[in-house]
C-alpha cells in the first residue's frame, strides 16, 4: 500500500527482500538506516547485487492472485478438518476412515457402528466439510471458466490460470535461468577453483508454483508421452525407484516451466515444443 501511494505521488520507490544487516555487536535504528542508504546508493549507481528488489503486483493482479490462493487455502482447511475426524475414530479403536468420509455415501456405514458421542462430534465436522465442498467447487468452476486460451493436453485450465496469476507477467523474466530460479529449480552448489559440486534444488522460489509444476509433470506423463522431456526421463518417471522418480520429476518440471515461459511470451508455440493441443482447451 505504501509503495503504491509513493508511486502515485511521482516518487521512485523500491521494495526489497528482508535480510540481516547486523555486522558486529551493535544494532540500532541510526546504524540500520545508514546501511540501507549505503546499499540504496550503490544500487542506484548500477550495483544490482546490493539489494534484492521485489516486484510489486498491481492491485488487479493482487486481487486475482488472492482469489486463486483462496482455493488452495480451502483445500488445506478441508484436509485439516477431515484429519481431525479420522484421528478421533482411530484414537477410539476404530479403523481410520478414508478421504471423503463426511459425504453421505461414505459416512452411512460408519454411522451404524460408531458410538453416539463420536457421531455428535463428527456431525459438527461434517457441517464444515460440506460447506467447504461447496465453496471449493464454486472456486474451481470460476478458475476454469476464467481461462480463455487453448491449452495443450494435460496442462489443465485451472492449473494454468493459477500459475499465471501467481506470476502476474511472464515477461518479467528475461532468460530461462530467472524462470527456474523463481520456481526454486536451481541446484545447490559448493564449488571452488576447478572443483564443482552440485546438490539438490535450493527451493528458494515459490512453493505454490513448484508444487503445481510437479503435479503438471505427472499429468504430462499420461497426456504428452511424446513430449521431449518426458521421452528423456520417461524410464525414470515410470520406474520403481522412488528417489529417482522424484529427481526425474524435478528435472522435467524445470524444463516444463521454461517451455511455459517461452509459450506465454511468444518465443515458441506449443507445436514447436512438441506438445499436442487440446481443442477444448482443457
Amino acid at each position: 500500500m505504501l509503495f503504491r501511494r509513493l508511486k502515485a505521488l511521482g516518487l521512485e520507490a523500491y521494495v526489497c527482500a528482508p535480510e540481516c544487516l547486523e555486522q558486529g555487536r551493535r544494532k540500532f535504528n541510526k546504524l540500520d538506516a545508514r546501511k540501507l542508504c549505503s546499499r540504496l546508493y550503490s544500487y542506484c549507481q548500477g550495483d544490482r547485487q546490493m539489494m534484492r528488489v521485489v516486484r510489486v503486483p498491481s492491485e488487479e493482479q493482487e486481487q486475482l492472485r488472492a482469489h486463486s490462493r483462496q482455493y488452495d487455502q480451502l483445500i488445506a482447511q478441508r484436509r485439516a478438518i477431515s484429519a481431525q475426524g479420522r484421528s478421533l475414530t482411530l484414537s477410539q479403536g476404530f479403523s481410520s476412515m478414508l478421504d471423503g468420509w463426511w459425504r453421505a455415501k461414505a459416512y452411512q456405514p460408519w454411522s451404524e457402528i460408531l458410538p453416539d458421542w463420536i457421531k455428535s462430534q463428527l456431525e459438527v465436522l461434517r457441517l464444515s466439510l460440506e460447506l467447504l465442498d461447496q465453496q471449493i467447487a464454486r472456486r474451481k468452476k470460476e478458475l476454469v471458466q476464467s481461462n480463455d486460451q487453448v491449452l495443450a493436453k494435460g496442462f489443465g485450465a485451472q492449473t494454468m490460470v493459477q500459475m499465471d496469476r501467481e506470476i502476474g507477467d511472464w515477461n518479467r523474466f528475461s532468460n530461462r535461468r530467472q524462470v527456474a530460479c523463481f520456481f526454486g529449480f536451481v541446484p545447490r552448489e559448493y564449488s571452488t577453483g576447478s572443483t564443482q559440486r552440485r546438490g539438490s534444488i535450493t527451493k528458494v522460489g515459490s512453493a505454490r508454483l513448484r508444487a503445481k509444476s510437479i503435479e503438471l509433470v505427472w499429468r504430462l506423463v499420461r497426456f504428452q508421452p511424446n513430449y521431449g522431456p518426458i521421452l528423456e526421463w520417461g524410464q525414470s518417471l515410470c520406474g520403481s525407484n522412488k528417489v529417482l522418480k522424484k529427481k526425474a520429476a524435478v528435472a522435467v518440471a524445470r524444463r516444463v516451466v521454461i517451455d511455459l515461459w517461452r509459450m506465454r511470451t511468444g518465443r515458441k508455440t506449443a507445436q514447436e515444443l512438441g506438445l499436442v493441443i487440446n481443442p477444448l482447451g482443457q
